[in-house]
Formats: structure tokens, sequence, C-alpha cells
């Protein structure tokens, strides 16, 4: 299906995926950047599901040209804030959380233990939660879904990146930005949607839950969809590339053609 299908759009997740997790402060590979080009080139809509904010936005602009910005949608703090990459007013970074976050940020912010652990960051739709000590991940994951759990608050969900955990308010998912994305090409199109975190509670477990989807790290238990099928060895924003590289010009889109697969044309 993968190989027979016409994609007319692409939504990647950032951190992992386009951005290696351990240089977070640098743009992504030139590599990387040269193959979103090629697709926007191509006419083929790109959208971009990340948890981050505006630095995100900060870091595609230095390495995309200026005329594809209004082609980028960009869903910034996993799908809540959506706009395109040359709205330079998304998004909303302000320190307020909704209203149905509210209790999850009071509790966070007055329990001791997980203060000493994490920092955590209040945003309109996000809470992130992000370990001050490498290799307490585990801990910082334990303590915080307990708290989250024990409010109970019907509609609110916890993640976790390649470097935070996210709280999330209720109906904030990176779906959001497929749902866009699919409005701007031909109704009911393909899209291919490309994460890391695919298997829950990783946050793009609901992303890499599509008909059309592949991972460059982590798989979820459906064997329909969420597929791993890179080179042997590798993973993150390697296996990305891998994947562009092999999206080849086709008639109304693109195609994947993925090296060590057998190939059937409809």
């Amino acid at each position: 299906n993968l190989h027979s299908a016409t994609f007319q759009a692409v939504v990647l997740d950032y951190d992992g995926t386009l951005c290696d997790e351990r240089a977070r402060d640098q743009p992504i590979a030139q590599e990387l950047a040269a193959e979103l080009s090629r697709l926007l080139e191509a006419g083929v809509a790109v959208g971009i599901a990340t948890g981050r904010g505006k630095s995100v936005r900060k870091d595609l602009q230095k390495c995309l040209d200026v005329k594809f910005w209004k082609k980028v949608i960009v869903g910034y703090y996993n799908g809540a804030d959506i706009g395109l990459l040359s709205e330079n007013n998304l998004p909303d970074g302000t320190e307020r959380v909704a209203r149905a976050l509210e209790p999850v940020a009071a509790a966070l912010t007055s329990n001791p233990p997980l203060m000493n652990m994490a920092k955590v960051e209040p945003r309109p739709s996000q809470i992130t939660v992000m370990p001050k000590q490498p290799g307490t991940s585990d801990e910082v994951w334990n303590a915080l879904i307990q708290i989250v759990k024990h409010l109970d608050v019907p509609g609110v969900s916890v993640l976790r990146s390649s470097h935070s955990l996210d709280v999330l308010a209720p109906e904030v998912t990176k779906l959001s930005v497929v749902r866009r994305v699919a409005a701007e090409i031909d109704d009911g199109a393909p899209i291919l949607c490309i994460g890391d975190r695919g298997q829950w509670p990783g946050n793009d477990h609901l992303l890499l839950s599509q008909p059309y989807s592949l991972s460059v790290d982590e798989v979820s238990a459906d064997p329909s969809t969420c597929w791993n099928l890179s080179t042997p060895g590798t993973r993150g924003p390697q296996v990305a590339l891998e994947y562009l590289k092999s999206l080849r010009l086709a008639r109304g889109g693109v195609r994947l053609r993925l090296k060590g697969f057998s190939r059937r044309e409809p």
C-alpha cells in the first residue's frame, strides 16, 4: 500500500525525526532541508507537528527559503496552535494555561519532589515537564502520571517525546495538523506521516496511527501501520532523510520507493 499510494502531502514530527534530540539548539541538517525544499518545489504540502514552540519556527525559517514559508503548515505544542511558517505571531507562548489545565499546573508546581527533578513550563494548552538530569525521565514520568491521574481531569492526556513529558489540554492532538494539511490537498488524497515515538505514550502515537505512516525509531503494536522500514542500525534524522529521499516525483504527487521492498503498481 505504501508503494502504490501517490502522496500529495507529508506530515513530520520535529524532535527526534527532523532534528537530532542531542542537538535541539541547532537547525535541521542541510540535506533534510534540501529534501523538504524539493518536495515543496514539486507542490507537495508539508506539515510539521511539534511539541515545541517558536524555536521550531525560527529554525525552519533559517533553513528553508522564504518562498516556501507560506506553503509549510506548523502545528506547535502538539497541534494546539497551528499556522503557516510565515506567521511570526505564532505560537502563543504566554505562560498561562487553559481552564482544564489549571488544577494540573497548580498540583505540579506545588509538588516539591517533582519540582526538584524537573522544570515545568506552562503554555495555554500544554504543560511541558523537562527532567533536569539525564537518565531521570522514567522517574519524572512516574511522578507526573501519578499526579495527573489522581486529579482525573476529563480529556487531559500525558505523552512523552524524545526530550520532555507533555500534559495536553482536551482535544489537543497532532492529528489536528494532519486535518489542516488535508484541507489544502485533494479530498481524500493519501498523506504520509513520519515520526519517532509511535508506541504509546509516545507523542507520535496518534500521528503514526494513520493509514500511511513510518517511524524513524519506535513502532506501535499495530501491524498495519507505523512501520520502521529503515536501514538496520539507523534511527532518527538519518532515517527521515532516507524516507524523504525515497519519495520520487510522480503524476499527482510523490511515491515511496524504498530500497529492498517489492513494488506493485496499481
